[in-house]
């Protein structure tokens, strides 16, 4: 029974595994460390707020992680770092949030994030770049509810529109808005359908504001049951279908884009240097995007510097190591990249680039194009879709092992030759239990351990796993039946906590799978086969309790106190 078992494991695993074949890109990059002028600089930032002033060819830098309230200037042409509008009116303190420049009204705008685990916002601050003094922005509409970790930004070139998707405060969240900024008007943006139509909801991924209305977002996690943490997938929302519609949930519309970046929490994502393939010729329509950093426990963060690339024509990535003659960033996480188009507030020319700072470093490095070097690409990693193994194992455990082997115990104790059942039994028990922790591992893998109270999958998962695991341990310490002796009530109290728990956790893990079959998207046949073949479980128990087999009723047990009982070792 064992080895069919693992024969059958090693099989159904086998649709956890997840490949692809890398994207062609001629993208060549090159990194640089940026040399600064002065001493003056901030501290080690993270998950602070960014924006780049094509009129000054300046940085701009709001808050991060402390959390901080403090706004930076970075002088490109320069080299140096200033400390601005630290005094009078400012934005409270405050991480993860989104930021842009609207060059347009020439301000810097930040929106949204956290400052304590209870303290969200959903504000908008405006930092007027000739004054340098933040002023809070009447927004006019409904705006999205507060929340932090979401994706948006302004879009570069057309700076009409401040956007934000997803994010999470006490849930995570899946819809989206658009502040029109000649007016500071909330709109809903949130596209109109579900399931696959709509990225699930997610904090913590990737995302820029490109041209045209459009935002990609990249990774994230949806932990607590709403999808993979760290995601992998990779979103394109256009906001506005023409090019006079305004963005509504009319016009909006999600599509998903390929899959062969690292799957990532907290990647940095701009658009890419060399989106005019060398030429002078100026365009306002995106090409490239590229994605650096984040997080990919448990999965391997790469080669320090290694660069994802998104063809926006072919929706493909390429992951590629850009030339680094002297050194690349280290795995950074919490950082932020900006598109620096060198002065111009319309269009991109050969020679932009873009500027990486923060992620627990005060380093400022500069990713350009360098057509003088070979392509480095990298294959697309094998990665293990983590909810498709926790899935299997668990279904294999709490949907087949242990009921089958529970039912064995209870209905056919008077197989011969005696002792058969608990042949049959221990090692399906033993098994499914081996199982199932091999799925709560995946699961404490995907799930933040403060996270596992995020939906009642994860709820009832932790509480079958606690009553399954304490099953064996309080099979092995149970009093024995003695040959030709009573049977003893510390026997019979440790059969109804062994039995009822056991049962509890039966039904529960039997029932549980059906939620989180649902969460990972299955196909609804496979859905409507397992609840087939749950209810013939069900009802099977049913039947066999009511036709009263052996042992199964508390008033048999209590009887059986003081009746002669087997040995059952």
């Amino acid at each position: 029974m064992t080895r069919l078992c693992v024969k059958l494991t090693a099989v159904l695993l086998a649709v956890a595994l997840a490949a692809g074949g890398a994207a062609a890109s001629d993208m060549r990059l090159r990194w640089d460390k940026v040399s600064l002028t002065t001493s003056t600089k901030p501290p080690a930032l993270k998950d602070f707020g960014i924006g780049y002033d094509p009129k000054r060819n300046n940085l701009l830098a709001f808050g991060g992680r402390g959390p901080l309230d403090s706004t930076w200037r970075f002088d490109i042409d320069a080299g140096s770092w200033s400390k601005v509008a630290d005094s009078g009116t400012k934005p409270d303190k405050r991480f993860s949030m989104i930021a842009g420049v609207d060059h347009k009204r020439d301000r810097f705008l930040v929106a949204m994030g956290e400052q304590t685990k209870s303290l969200f916002f959903n504000d908008v601050w405006a930092l007027n770049l000739t004054s340098l003094t933040w002023s809070k922005v009447a927004t006019k509409g409904t705006p999205p509810r507060t929340r932090y970790g979401a994706v948006g930004g302004v879009f570069v070139f057309e700076s009409d529109y401040l956007v934000v998707s997803h994010g999470f405060e006490k849930d995570r969240y899946k819809d989206s808005f658009a502040l029109r900024l000649s007016d500071d008007t909330w709109i809903n943006t949130t596209p109109h359908g579900d399931g696959d139509d709509i990225p699930f909801a997610r904090c913590l991924s990737g995302g820029v504001a490109a041209d045209k209305s459009r935002l990609v977002m990249f990774g994230g996690c949806g932990s607590g049951g709403w999808g993979p943490c760290p995601a992998q997938d990779t979103w394109l929302l256009r906001f506005q279908q023409g090019t006079t519609a305004t963005p509504s949930r009319t016009h909006a519309a999600w599509r998903k884009l390929g899959t062969c970046a690292r799957p990532k929490t907290f990647p940095a994502m701009a658009i890419s240097p060399g989106n005019v393939a060398g030429s002078d010729a100026p365009t306002s329509v995106v090409s490239h995007i590229v994605s650096l950093g984040g997080q990919s426990r448990p999965y391997s963060n790469g080669d320090a510097g290694e660069i994802s690339i998104l063809d926006l024509a072919t929706e493909e990535w390429t992951i590629v190591n850009p030339y680094a003659p002297n050194g690349a960033p280290s795995h950074l996480s919490g950082h932020q990249m900006a598109y620096v188009s060198r002065g111009n507030t319309t269009h991109m020319n050969a020679g932009d680039y873009v500027l990486v700072f923060g992620g627990g470093t005060d380093d400022v490095w500069k990713l350009s194009v360098d057509t003088s070097q070979p392509i480095d690409a990298v294959g697309c990693p094998f990665i293990f879709d983590l909810r498709a193994l926790h899935a299997v194992l668990m279904l294999l455990s709490w949907g087949f092992l242990l009921p089958i082997g529970a039912t064995v115990a209870r209905f056919y104790k008077h197989w011969q030759p005696k002792g058969r059942w608990f042949a049959i039994h221990r090692p399906m028990q033993m098994t499914g239990v081996i199982l199932s922790l091999g799925g709560f591992i995946c699961a404490m893998l995907m799930v933040q351990l403060n996270k596992f109270s995020a939906l009642p999958h994860a709820i009832f998962g932790s509480i079958v796993f606690l009553f399954g695991t304490l099953q064996p341990v309080n099979a092995y310490f149970r009093p024995h039946k003695h040959e030709g002796q009573p049977v003893e009530r510390k026997r019979l109290i440790w059969e109804y906590i062994h039995k009822y728990c056991g049962r509890l956790a039966l039904l529960l893990g039997l029932i549980n799978p059906i939620q989180g079959l649902f969460y990972i998207g299955a196909h609804i046949s496979i859905i409507v086969l397992y609840c087939i073949w749950v209810a013939a479980v069900v009802l099977f128990y049913v039947y066999k309790t009511i036709q009263g087999e052996p042992d199964s009723s508390p008033v048999a047990q209590w009887v059986n106190m003081h009746t002669v009982g087997e040995k059952d070792n």
